[in-house]
C-alpha cells in the first residue's frame, strides 16, 4: 500500500513538473536547472537537398544561397552585420560599427581580436580580398552571364575597397551605399579562414563549426566555444534533417524526428491542438506580391489596374493565411513604418462598387486574365484562389496557371501570364530599385517611369530614417498606388512549429527577406530541455 502511494506521489510530481514546463513562456526561469540539456542536439527540418543542395563555397556562384543563410552562414561562417530586432534593420555583429559615408561610400570597422575557428586572425584585409573575389557580388567588370547568375547578384557594383587596420571603406560605382548593411549580413559578407581550402568543409568565424553534410540525410554543426559571444549560445549540437518544406517537415515534427520545422500557416491551429507544440509567428520584410503586366491590354489601361487593386480583400487573405495574426500592406511598407504612406495604408478595404465603375469607365466588360504562380508555395496558390474569387465579384475571370519555374515565367523573355503572384523577397531599397526602375531584373513586363530611377537612387544611398529617404519612399509609393503597377497584400510571416517538450527560448529571426532557411530562427538564448 505504501509502495503504491509512493508511486502515485511521484506520478503527481512528474505530471506537475511537465505542466509547469509546458506552461512556462519561452526563456522562462520556471524550468528547473537540472532539466536543461547542455549536451543535447537541436534537430531542424530543412530541405538540404533542394537544387544542388547547400553550397559551402563562399566564393563564386556556388556561394551559399540566401535561402540557406540562416543555418549555414549565420551559424558557421558569420558575417560583419546581422539582422536587427525589427524588420529592415541591421546591427553590427563581427563588425564593431558601420556607417553610410555618402551615396557611393560605405565604411565598415571590424571588431579587434577576433579569429576564425582555426585560430587565424579575422582581418579586414582578408575579408576585403574575399569580397572582391566573389562572383555572388556584382563587381566592376564581373557581371553575371546568365539569368540564374543575375538572380544571385546584389545589384551593387563595387569599384574598390580601401583597408586601414580593421576599417574597410567601400567605393561604389552607383549610389547604393544604404543597401550595404543587408548585403554584408548575407553571404556577401561571409568569409572563411585563409587556411580553409576545402569548399566542402568550411572553417568560418561564426558560433558553430561545420562538422558534416550528407544532402540526402542531414547537416551536422557543433558549437564553437571560441566565438566572442559563445555564452549566448546554449545549444551544443545542431542537425539539419532532410525534410522537404511542407507536409514532410510537419510530419517529421509530429513523429518526433525533429524539434523544429517551418509549418504552413494554415495548419498552425491544428498543430497546437495535437500535442506539446507551440507555433511562433513573426512578420518579415518580405510580402506577398501581385504583379500586373501593364504592357498587355487591357492592363495597359490604368483604370483596369486600379479596379483590380481596390477590389482586393486583404483582410480575408490575412484571415485565411494567418488567422488574422498577419499584417496587411497596401504600399511597399506596412502601417506603422515611417516609410509607409498613411493615406495609402488606410485603403486596405475592398471597394467593389467603385471597382465596377472603373471597369465601366474603361469600357472593359468581363475581362479574362491568366494568373501564374508557383505550386511550391502553398500560400501563393491560396492567395491566387482568393483573388480569383474576389475579382469574380467585379466581373473579372481569372485562369490560374501553376508553373514550377516562377522566376522565368514572370521575368523571362518568354513571360507567361498577365498577372503574377509570388513572394517579394528583396528588402530595403530593392523593393524599388529591383522592381520598378527600368532594366531592373524583377521589373515585371518592363514598366518604365523615369521618376523611379531618381527616387531609387535616393532610397538606396541614404539611411532608411533620413528625411530625404522617407520622402522618396512616400513619393514612389504614391506613384505605384496611383498607377496600380503592382499590388501588395500581406507581409510574409515566419511560422515555426516547435516541440516545447524539447526546445525553449527559440524565436523567429527573419526580420529581413533573404535570410530564410527552413526554418529561420535566432539561436541566441535558446536551449534544450531533457524530454
Amino acid at each position: 500500500m505504501r509502495k503504491n502511494g509512493r508511486c502515485r506521489a511521484w506520478l503527481v510530481f512528474l505530471v506537475t513538473l511537465g505542466l509547469v514546463a509546458l506552461m512556462a513562456p519561452a526563456g522562462s526561469a520556471s524550468v528547473p536547472k537540472a532539466a536543461v540539456d547542455t549536451d543535447g542536439t537541436l534537430r531542424i527540418a530543412g530541405d538540404i537537398a533542394i537544387g544542388t543542395g547547400i553550397q559551402t563555397d563562399v566564393n563564386g556562384l556556388g556561394a551559399p544561397a540566401g535561402a540557406w543563410w540562416g543555418v549555414l552562414g549565420a551559424t558557421v561562417l558569420g558575417a560583419p552585420v546581422k539582422l536587427g530586432k525589427t524588420p529592415g534593420t541591421f546591427e553590427p555583429w563581427l563588425a564593431q560599427s558601420f556607417k553610410v559615408v555618402d551615396p557611393t561610400h560605405f565604411e565598415l570597422t571590424l571588431r579587434k581580436g577576433l579569429t576564425y575557428q582555426d585560430g587565424e586572425p579575422y582581418t579586414a584585409q582578408h575579408l576585403a580580398d574575399t569580397i572582391l573575389a566573389k562572383k555572388a557580388l556584382v563587381l566592376k567588370g564581373n557581371l553575371p552571364g546568365t539569368a540564374a547568375g543575375l538572380d544571385r547578384t546584389t545589384l551593387v557594383i563595387i569599384d574598390s575597397i580601401a583597408v586601414s587596420g580593421q576599417t574597410m571603406t567601400f567605393t561604389l560605382t552607383q549610389p547604393r551605399s544604404a543597401v550595404m548593411p543587408e548585403f554584408l549580413s548575407l553571404q556577401n559578407g561571409a568569409s572563411v579562414s585563409p587556411k580553409s581550402t576545402d569548399p566542402n568543409n568550411p572553417i568560418g568565424a561564426g558560433p558553430y563549426k561545420f562538422v558534416s553534410l550528407d544532402r540526402s540525410t542531414k547537416m551536422v554543426l557543433k558549437k564553437w566555444d571560441g566565438f566572442f559571444e559563445a555564452d549566448k549560445y546554449k545549444i551544443k549540437n545542431i542537425e539539419v534533417v532532410q525534410a522537404t518544406v511542407g507536409d514532410a517537415g510537419l510530419n517529421a515534427l509530429r513523429a518526433g524526428q525533429v524539434d523544429v520545422a517551418t509549418v504552413d500557416p494554415t495548419v498552425a491551429a491544428t498543430l497546437t491542438q495535437s500535442g506539446p507544440y507551440k507555433v511562433l509567428i513573426a512578420p518579415v520584410e518580405a510580402y506577398y506580391w501581385v504583379g500586373l503586366c501593364a504592357s498587355a491590354p487591357p492592363l495597359t489601361n490604368v483604370l483596369v489596374r486600379q479596379a483590380l487593386n481596390i477590389s482586393v480583400d486583404r483582410d480575408e487573405i490575412n484571415r485565411v493565411l494567418y488567422g488574422g495574426q498577419g499584417k496587411t500592406q497596401v504600399g511597399l511598407w506596412p502601417k506603422g513604418d515611417p516609410r509607409a504612406v498613411p493615406a495609402i495604408e488606410s485603403k486596405s478595404k475592398p471597394q467593389i462598387a467603385k471597382a465596377k465603375q472603373l471597369l465601366a469607365q474603361a469600357g472593359v466588360t468581363n475581362p479574362e486574365f491568366t494568373l501564374v504562380t508557383s505550386p511550391a508555395v502553398a500560400a501563393n496558390v491560396k492567395i491566387s484562389e482568393l483573388l480569383q474569387a474576389q475579382w469574380a465579384k467585379i466581373g473579372v475571370k481569372i485562369n490560374i496557371k501553376q508553373i514550377a519555374d516562377i522566376t522565368t515565367a514572370l521575368y523571362g523573355a518568354s513571360r507567361q501570364g498577365d498577372i503574377g503572384v509570388s513572394i517579394w523577397a528583396f528588402g530595403g531599397a530593392q523593393k524599388l530599385t529591383n522592381q520598378f526602375v527600368a532594366g531592373a531584373p524583377r521589373n515585371f513586363c518592363n514598366y518604365t517611369d523615369p521618376r523611379f530611377t531618381a527616387l531609387g537612387n535616393v532610397v538606396a544611398s541614404q539611411p532608411a530614417t533620413d528625411p530625404s529617404s522617407v520622402a522618396a519612399w512616400h513619393d514612389a509609393q504614391q506613384i505605384i498606388y496611383d498607377q496600380a503597377i503592382s499590388i501588395s497584400t500581406v507581409l510574409v510571416n515566419e511560422v515555426l512549429g516547435v516541440n516545447t517538450n524539447r526546445v525553449r527560448g527559440l524565436k523567429p529571426s527573419c526580420t529581413s527577406t533573404n535570410h530564410g532557411v527552413s526554418p529561420c530562427m535566432a539561436l541566441e538564448g535558446a536551449y534544450l530541455v531533457k524530454s
